[in-house]
């Protein structure tokens, strides 16, 4: 990923564009002041996958909490909560005695905070996101901080009814692995299924690829290489206007085969197929 002082002028590219948008256009000053909002979502998933690596392949709850201004700055946090104890280890002196154990049921297995500015104006051809993501898994300790950033298009099709976003993004692990993770594919959302706009689709299609320090931190292979190929759908019924439940299914699967391999080693599995239920409350 890109350095801080890159960050920074992003930041402040994406800003001036903002401004410069809002110049344009004199109403926007009689517009309202800046408000925030915010939002919580649980899901219970059948798996637990993150960027095809198999974390837990029994069922998870996840959790996230996010507010945002206006002005597209957010803050959030998210976490994950194993439902059986499948990723329990428990460890013992020569003498069999139990001196240790981490990940015990129903225990967080991993708690991330993360922040960042979206700019995505209504009607807008381009939009970006750029955060930076601190992850913690309790149990046993361990932590790694990421800074991310996505690119995407807004293609109206068939009549403007579907919008399709084509999307770059890269992300540069720069606390543990110093290496970057970098993904692709094609995303459509909010697609109507019935005349009042309550029940929508959303597809995505992504295939992800890593360099050699990221690949070795997480998958102890030295090489850059392919690594997840990602299908995912939601369908979201919005029964009311703070209210949306949302049912989930996915399948991912690593495309290489060294990387295949050294998730079987240190993961569940080199692919999977996960459903899930949730709901979303905003305010």
């Amino acid at each position: 990923m890109m350095s801080f002082a890159s960050r920074s002028s992003l930041f402040a590219t994406l800003l001036i564009a903002a401004l410069s948008t809002q110049a344009q256009q004199p109403e926007a000053a009689a517009e309202a002041p800046a408000s925030a909002e915010g939002s919580f979502e649980a899901s219970l998933l059948t798996h637990y996958v993150w960027r095809g690596q198999v974390i837990n392949d029994r069922p998870v709850i996840q959790k996230s909490l996010t507010l945002a201004s206006s002005q597209g700055f957010y803050v959030g946090v998210w976490a994950n909560g194993d439902l059986t104890d499948r990723n329990r280890s428990v460890e013992e002196d020569e003498a069999g005695n139990v001196t240790g154990s981490y990940n015990p049921e129903f225990k967080c297995t991993e708690f991330d905070s993360y922040a960042g500015f979206e700019y995505a104006p209504e009607d807008a051809v381009f939009g970006a996101d750029v955060s930076v993501t601190h992850y913690s898994v309790p149990q046993p300790s361990s932590q790694t901080d990421e800074a991310a950033a996505k690119f995407w298009l807004n293609l109206p099709l068939v009549q403007e009814k579907i919008i399709l976003n084509p999307f770059f993004s890269a992300a540069y692990d720069f606390s543990q692995a110093d290496g970057f993770y970098f993904s692709a594919g094609v995303e459509a959302g909010d697609i109507a299924l019935d005349n009042a706009g309550r029940l929508l689709l959303d597809l995505s299609l992504s295939a992800g690829y890593a360099d050699a320090d990221y690949n070795t931190w997480y998958f102890e292979v030295n090489k850059a290489a392919w690594n997840d190929l990602t299908a995912a759908t939601t369908l979201n019924y919005a029964c009311r206007d703070w209210l949306t439940f949302k049912g989930t299914l996915s399948w991912s699967t690593l495309l290489n085969s060294d990387i295949a391999d050294g998730a079987k080693t240190l993961y569940w599995d080199d692919q999977a197929l996960v459903a899930g239920v949730g709901a979303e409350l905003t305010f």
